[in-house]
């Protein structure tokens, strides 16, 4: 862009600026007044409900609002140093800075910075719709000047620091004061004054642990500002920007933030309204959330994953569904469906697995090769580092073998399992179409909620319905916003989700899950380990635990991919989050079993003739060969042996009376041992 261009830009946006400066003068007179019982009836924050209908507690925010006068000094000039220097001298337009940061777009060809002033921060998050529109900026600048007008400036800014988003579900001052430091909003600091001032930028990127690096470096840009504005000491300044970040630990937090997080990022999908705004639409909101299943997860969370000093640096997170696509319960440090992360071997059974059976390319006895294997220059390995040659594809998954998979995948197609990815709810881009996601790594990676939802159609003979967080949103003066009708998919056969249930039942006996084994009722299991790449450790573990009635995931992760953050070896999916899913499985099921898991008529269970498959050849055994040289499996009928073997063939009758009982007495004798 050349400085003529640029210059004819900034002119244009000038012309526009002038007349917002001159809009007011002409209308503000002829304008309807502003609502000013709805603009500070704001603090009347919505109101979750749980899956029975009663109110959420520690949901629910009752914290009591600030006035100014509680607040530090410190605490009010954080905010605005770094939001808006000349509150008390405009008249809700800071002129000045919409030009500079016009002329600044300009030369960065981007939108790169706002000017909205803290009344018009006021006004977006509480009276307008976040439609970006020339319309939407006219009424914001309107209703901003008859704020201004009706509003003292005290009440405006008092109105703005309880109301505002801080992420983590915390609406207001106060009650960010309380998740992020555990004090009341009057004791707070002013390392900690500027923290808050700082995370509202971008609230749901600077309260996750993992960018707050970045939130240091904004928190002291925001103490640079209030000592160049000499509103603290340079003894002050640097005291401050010294200090770390010093937030209460996870386990003071509620155990359950994630799970409102996730809440307040579907009722903006479903309404609209920006997260930031939610705090403020006096919304009767119906979860799906559970205190029962959720203190649940909170308990087990805390005796297999809190109190392991090994694991005391990694992030985790346990998720529950029930077979209707409901999140009855999650637990996690933030919003976990924004934790995107390989889901490892726990995407073999519905990525791989499922799509050969339903395809009929395979069934559980089919012979697959397990030995090494190399496609363009890529060699994945078993986990143990052993091949066994020949395997079925029912010991392959519950042992969870990695050439046979990659083999397997190969004989579907790319295709094929992109298809079937999509109708479980997981989305790859044409990047990610390779070899490699047979094993679960692919870009764009999983979060638990959606691995557990691409477990439902295994869970639910083969229907798919995408996990929710949100029946039912109300306005509170009345009117529905939005009530939820999903609707279920059949994405496999009944007898293809029995058939790979069926043998991650097994898995929980002799398998990778077995730590789960011996619960009483069934269980089906699969674990994932994700390998570090740079050395012989582990970056994330997980464990898929489903009954006919629930769907548990738990997860374990490092919280960057450094050498120093892995986890050893011995901690993965096996272990750590298999004896998590236990202690989970054990007390949700402690005062009922849930139902088996149903034969559907579509499938059948035939005796093979182990001889034979010993030799790679799939056959009917006799009616007559002993139990010992026979094995049972179950079969879809739509990719069954029929083929008999001729080993024990019918004993041949000999031709008295006498010799005849002879021999089926023999015959008897044999068949009883």
């Amino acid at each position: 862009m050349t400085k003529r261009v640029a210059l004819l830009c900034t002119l244009v946006l000038l012309v526009l600026v002038t007349g917002f400066v001159y809009i007011p003068t002409v209308h503000t007179a002829q304008a309807a007044t502003v609502n000013k019982k709805e603009l500070v009836a704001v603090l009347d924050f919505p109101t979750f409900f749980d899956i029975e209908g009663k109110p959420i507690e520690q949901f629910n925010n009752t914290i009591k609002t600030a006035t100014l006068l509680e607040l530090s000094p410190h605490t009010v000039q954080a905010f605005l140093s770094i939001e808006d220097k000349t509150f008390y001298k405009h008249n809700g337009m800071n002129y000045k800075r919409v030009v500079g940061a016009m002329v600044n777009n300009v030369k960065a060809k981007r939108l790169k910075e706002g000017a909205s002033t803290i009344s018009q921060q006021l006004v977006k998050n509480t009276y307008l719709t976040n439609e970006k529109t020339f319309k939407r900026k006219y009424e914001e600048v309107m209703t901003t000047f008859k704020l201004e007008k009706q509003l003292s400036k005290e009440e405006i800014l008092t109105l703005y620091l309880n109301t505002i988003f801080f992420g983590r579900g915390a609406y207001g001052i106060s009650h960010a004061s309380l998740v992020y430091f555990g004090k009341k909003a009057n004791d707070l600091n002013l390392a900690e004054s500027a923290t808050l001032a700082a995370i509202i930028k971008a609230p749901n990127f600077y309260s996750k642990p993992e960018n707050h690096a970045a939130l240091l470096k904004r928190r002291n840009l925001v103490l640079s500002e209030i000592y160049k504005d000499e509103r603290c000491s340079l003894e002050e300044y640097n005291k401050a920007k010294a200090s770390e970040l010093a937030f209460i630990s996870a386990e003071k937090q509620t155990l359950d933030i994630a799970y409102k997080n996730a809440v307040l990022e579907e009722v903006s999908i479903k309404t609209g309204i920006p997260v930031k705004a939610l705090g403020n639409k006096n919304l009767n909101i119906y979860t799906t959330f559970s205190q029962e299943k959720q203190d649940i997860l909170n308990e087990a969370e805390q005796k297999e994953i809190k109190r392991n000093k090994r694991l005391a640096h990694f992030l985790n997170a346990s998720v529950m569904l029930d077979t209707h696509g409901r999140v009855l319960a999650m637990t996690g440090e933030h919003n976990q469906t924004h934790i995107m992360r390989q889901p490892a071997s726990a995407a073999k059974p519905f990525m791989v697995y499922a799509p050969a059976f339903e395809k009929s390319i395979v069934n559980p006895l089919s012979l697959i090769e397990d030995s090494p294997i190399e496609i363009d220059g890529w060699k994945p390995a078993n986990a143990s580092g052993t091949y066994d040659g020949w395997v079925t594809v029912k010991d392959s998954l519950k042992r969870s073998l990695n050439t046979p998979t990659v083999r397997l995948y190969e004989k579907i197609g790319a295709k094929e399992v992109d298809e079937f990815s999509r109708k479980c709810g997981i989305n790859l881009d044409n990047q990610e179409i390779n070899n490699a996601i047979s094993l679960g790594s692919f870009r764009r990676g999983m979060n638990v909620v959606e691995l557990a939802g691409a477990y439902l159609p295994l869970a639910s003979e083969g229907e798919f319905i995408k996990p929710y967080f949100v029946e039912k949103i109300e306005l509170k003066t009345g009117g529905i916003l939005y009530k939820n009708k999903s609707e279920k998919t059949q994405v496999f056969r009944t007898d293809t989700a029995f058939l790979v249930t069926d043998i991650l039942k097994e898995a929980t006996r002799s398998g990778t899950s077995k730590n789960i084994g011996n619960l009483g009722f069934d269980v089906a299991a699969k674990t994932g380990t994700q390998g570090s790449g740079i050395n012989a450790q582990n970056t994330d573990i997980y464990s898929v635990a489903y009954t006919t009635e629930n769907i548990v995931v738990s997860w374990v992760g490092s919280r960057d991919f450094k050498d120093r953050n892995t986890m050893p070896k011995e901690v993965n999916g096996a272990t750590v989050t298999t004896n998590l899913n236990k202690k989970i499985l054990e007390n949700l099921y402690k005062e009922h079993k849930p139902k088996g898991f149903k034969i559907p008529p579509s499938v059948v269970e035939l005796r093979i003739d182990k001889d034979e498959l010993k030799k790679g050849k799939l056959l009917l055994a006799s009616e007559y060969a002993p139990e010992e040289n026979v094995t049972k499996s179950f079969f879809s009928v739509h990719n069954r042996p029929w083929q008999k073997s001729e080993n024990f063939p019918e004993p041949t009758m000999p031709g008295s009376v006498w010799e005849r009982f002879l021999a089926w007495y023999n015959y008897v004798c044999q068949r009883n041992q």
